[in-house]
């Protein structure tokens, strides 16, 4: 059940707030100044009470979150809250991390260009802040959300969107390598996602097209 994978993976807002050291006001706060990502799901919950008195329903609305967010509190914190700065220091470890990638072959050359990587990262930023990556990996940070687009986009031209019946005896060492590195940060996904779900289409799928696997 959807509601089991949310208690295992993420946490509510309150519990989130209490690790944090702030308020739920703060939180609101920093989600205004685009510095702290929306939650990745929404629960609501229709309650019904019945006693001698009748009956009364109410309904509760739940906001999670990743559950290694709270360290982007910290974060946060370490920054004095400056929007530029922490907007600079997560596109900073997003291309630091890109870069680490090309020394083991996974790249590709869009990031070196100007205009492309600078479009890139604000679009990233933007996923970032709406709960979007909160949603398909795992612990949310800068390094996992690079790892699984630059890994995605390899797998993708390598396999040139899954429209190759095969690829070349060369290629699949590195297609083994990116869809390691595409497994190891991609989010298992809530069970009612999981039919259209990234882990599914990019992941299990192309293992068991193109390396016979699952």
């Amino acid at each position: 059940m959807s509601e089991n994978y949310l208690n295992e993976f993420y946490i509510n807002e309150e519990k989130l707030v209490k690790k944090m050291g702030v308020t739920i006001e703060t939180l609101r706060g920093w989600q205004d100044e685009k510095i702290f990502p929306k939650p990745s799901y929404v629960t609501e919950t229709e309650t019904t009470i019945s006693s001698f008195f009748g009956q009364h329903r109410y309904r509760k609305i739940t906001k999670w979150y990743p559950d290694q967010l709270d360290e982007w509190g910290f974060f946060i914190k370490n920054h004095h809250f400056s929007k530029d700065l922490i907007e600079m220091d997560f596109k900073n470890r997003y291309m630091n991390t890109i870069i680490g990638l090309r020394s083991i072959g996974v790249y590709d050359s869009i990031y070196e260009d100007i205009c492309s990587k600078e479009m890139i990262l604000n679009e990233v930023w933007g996923h970032f802040l709406d709960g979007i990556y909160g949603i398909c990996t795992k612990n949310c940070t800068p390094e996992q959300i690079a790892t699984k687009d630059v890994a995605t986009y390899f797998i993708s031209v390598l396999t040139d969107q899954q429209k190759k019946i095969m690829i070349a005896e060369n290629d699949k060492a590195k297609l083994v390598i990116a869809l390691d590195l595409l497994d190891s940060v991609t989010s298992f996904f809530a069970p009612h996602e999981r039919h259209q779900c990234s882990r599914n289409q990019c992941i299990n799928a192309v293992r068991k097209k193109y390396l016979c696997v699952g």
